[in-house]
């Protein structure tokens, strides 16, 4: 449906038109209302409706001053003129001005319906150019900030400023705007997030624009004239960000009003101001004059090799008792994003490994080594950071301590470490046994009823995988192969490698190598 908002002076008039006029069945819907033009001015530039159907003369400010200021203000909003026989004359110069069209009253339903199918076209072919102005408008915008090199950045601005002269010699506020989004979410969607923006600076009076510089990034410019110097335009963004995406965002602001010819420089302050929300948090303002400078003392690469060597089996209640004073520390020292996150992931990756020895522990559903290290790396905090990381050495050391209980376990993986680092050697249940303090008939028992499998099925299953990744080095004859993997009998190997895997050491190297 098209919005509609009605003036009129006269009451009865007034409800008239509210309640026994057929609006829905012309696809309008009445969004509001005044008796005069100032108050439905300030009620205008809230709503922003479609078509504005008005009475001509009224007091305070009548039809022709309101349809002059919405013309002015509002290039796609159509205006409609109510009059009576006797003011025709006054109103053929703003129907010639551009306004959509004009009844007499009474108003006769017909004409009315006529009309404002009219008026409908209007809309669209109005709404359409005004879509495809706007989409080249941003096209030049992001050009003259993020184009190749400073000609093109150039031209593109030339563009803008034909557009809106004004922009040629006005400043600029500037800032980064950053949703804080879990490192889970997918990134907003570019042309609905520029969208909400460009309503919500027009909603604030503001004239300005966004182009995106990132996932989940925008960079927005604001004529200067008219904002004010508190932040209330940049914290109602804020708001309305939160109202329509349900997430709130930083910002991070050029600290300098600056011409849009300096569009890179001041793209490149709001985007050092925001990267404080990494260390401080998410969902505040920062100014780049106003932001922290790294200090000068201390060492973050100690306190990250300090505590990146506690992330270990044997090691992790220590850690989770130095988490909260390693990240301050860290946050104080400003270490690197890229630094810490490199860092923290190949040690997370090494824990999983420990723990992925033990054949229940993915049944945990804390999730593999990747997912940890994609949620890493998209985290936008290092409170986000420490929360996630504390949350997985939390469930590892949880898992270890039921497995510590289990002496079986225990003595099961201990055996299984033997078999997977020493498969090249003739290992015996005997031998085995004698490792782990057990009779060979009880490591027997025990071994099948923790890994479902016989001591010798678990060996040749080492063997075997083992075998295949070295049958990719074509270099290694068969018998090299069955060697490297504890066989000294070639033909013992062959057959157990063909009753395993169901072809031949050399048909699975020609198949599938």
């Amino acid at each position: 449906m098209y919005s509609l908002f009605l003036v009129e002076d006269e009451a009865l008039e007034l409800e008239m038109l509210e309640r026994h006029v057929p609006w829905a069945e012309m696809d309008f819907r009445v969004v509001g209302s005044a008796r005069n033009g100032r108050r439905a001015w300030e009620q205008i530039r809230q709503l922003v409706p479609d078509v504005v159907l008005t009475d001509v003369r009224m007091p305070i400010m009548d039809g022709l001053r309101l349809a002059t200021m919405i013309r002015e203000r509002f290039e796609g909003m159509k205006v409609v003129f109510l009059s009576g026989h006797d003011e025709f004359a006054y109103v053929k110069s703003a129907i010639e001005s551009g306004a959509a069209g004009y009844l007499l009253k009474p108003v006769d339903i017909r004409e009315l319906t006529a009309v404002m199918a009219k008026v409908k076209e209007e809309v669209d072919k109005a709404k359409l150019l005004s879509r495809a102005s706007r989409l080249w408008e941003d096209a030049q915008w992001e050009k003259a900030v993020l184009g190749r090199d400073e000609s093109e950045r150039a031209r593109a601005l030339a563009e803008l400023v034909k557009i809106h002269p004004s922009f040629g010699e006005s400043l600029f506020e500037s800032g980064i705007i950053v949703l804080d989004r879990s490192g889970e979410a997918q990134p907003a969607e570019h042309e609905p997030f520029k969208a909400l923006l460009r309503d919500a600076l027009d909603a604030c009076g503001a004239e300005g624009m966004a182009a995106c510089t990132g996932p989940d990034e925008w960079f927005v410019a604001v004529c200067a004239t008219g904002v004010p110097d508190d932040d209330s335009l940049w914290h109602r963004l804020l708001d309305q960000v939160k109202t329509a995406w349900g997430s709130t965002a930083t910002v991070g602001m050029c600290g300098r009003k600056l011409p849009l010819s300096e569009a890179p420089a001041m793209l490149r302050e709001a985007r050092r101001a925001v990267e404080e929300r990494f260390y401080l948090g998410s969902g505040r303002i920062y100014r780049a004059s106003g932001t922290a400078q790294p200090p000068t003392e201390g060492s973050w690469e100690e306190t990250l090799a300090a505590f990146s060597a506690m992330i270990r089996p044997d090691r992790l209640k220590e850690a989770l008792e130095h988490a909260d004073s390693t990240f301050d520390r860290m946050a104080h020292c400003r270490v690197p994003r890229n630094a810490l996150v490199a860092r923290l992931t190949a040690s997370l990756r090494e824990l999983h490994d420990e723990l992925a020895k033990y054949d229940d522990w993915k049944t945990r559903g804390a999730g593999v080594a990747d997912e940890w290290e994609s949620i890493v790396s998209r985290l936008g905090t290092l409170e986000d950071i420490k929360r996630h990381l504390t949350g997985l050495l939390r469930a590892a050391d949880d898992f270890l301590m039921e497995k510590q209980k289990d002496r079986h376990e225990r003595i099961v993986q201990e055996v299984v470490d033997i078999l997977e680092t020493q498969y090249m050697e003739a290992l015996s249940v005997e031998y085995l046994a004698g490792k782990v303090y057990l009779s060979p008939n009880y490591l027997r028992w025990l071994f099948k009823e923790k890994k479902g499998c016989t001591v010798h099925e678990y060996l040749t299953r080492v063997r075997m995988n083992k075998a295949l990744e070295l049958l990719g080095d074509r270099s290694l004859k068969i018998k090299d192969v069955a060697g490297r993997v504890g066989y000294d009998n070639t033909s013992y190997f062959c057959s157990i490698f063909s009753r395993t895997l169901g072809v031949t050491p050399n048909e699975y190297r020609n198949k599938y190598l």
